[in-house]
């Protein structure tokens, strides 16, 4: 995943090749959770139940990619990024399952989804 957004993304888009480090974080955990950390504006990976945003279920151990997307967007030309929708994180199995996930700890969920399914046609 992180080969596919640094190389084969920018160069669809002509961009130069994105030189971030750390878009993405993998795990064959069974239970782990993410949270989108504003302190050290990245995102983060916790095995403890309660400690993220979002809570994931593995019950078969697969393994499991979570993209950065948004912190891998932010890292591209201003040029690019202007007026581009994006969700925080793309997760993905090993070919079956691919979550584009928009984190938010917020009590107004339901405007928030509104907004992320919006961004899926944008």
């Amino acid at each position: 995943m992180e080969d596919l957004l640094k190389n084969d993304f920018t160069a669809y888009y002509d961009l130069s090749v994105c030189d971030e480090p750390n878009l993405t974080i993998q795990t064959n955990k069974p239970y782990f959770e993410i949270e989108d950390n504003a302190l050290i504006k990245d995102i983060v990976l916790h095995t403890k139940i309660g400690a993220g945003m979002a809570r994931f279920s593995n019950p078969k151990s697969a393994t499991v990619t979570v993209a950065k997307y948004e912190k891998f967007v932010t890292s591209l030309p201003n040029s690019f990024q202007r007026s581009r929708k994006r969700c925080d994180i793309i997760v993905c199995d090993n070919g079956n399952n691919l979550i584009l996930g928009e984190i938010k700890d917020s009590p107004n969920i339901k405007g928030h989804r509104k907004e992320a399914k919006k961004q899926l046609y944008e």
